[in-house]
């Protein structure tokens, strides 16, 4: 049995406690569901981001700039 790798409990954003069931996991499969996490993560992001920027098409041209300076895009 392992203990769960650091990056994995950071990436899940839990204690080491809570994530004792992933001990199961071998360090491979734990290293693939963070970089799945992550993966995930930044799809998700790229996808807001995408929304965001076609929801602006609506709203007049001088307003865009600071609604993104707002929602940090």
């Amino acid at each position: 049995m392992s203990e769960v790798k650091p990056a994995l409990q950071q990436a899940l954003g839990q204690p080491a406690e809570a994530l004792a069931f992933l001990e199961t996991l071998s360090k491979e499969s734990q290293n693939q569901l963070t970089a799945d996490i992550e993966a995930a993560r930044k799809a998700h992001k790229k996808e807001i981001i995408a929304s965001l920027n076609e929801a602006l098409d609506h709203v007049p041209r001088l307003l865009r700039g600071p609604i993104r300076k707002i929602f940090g895009v």
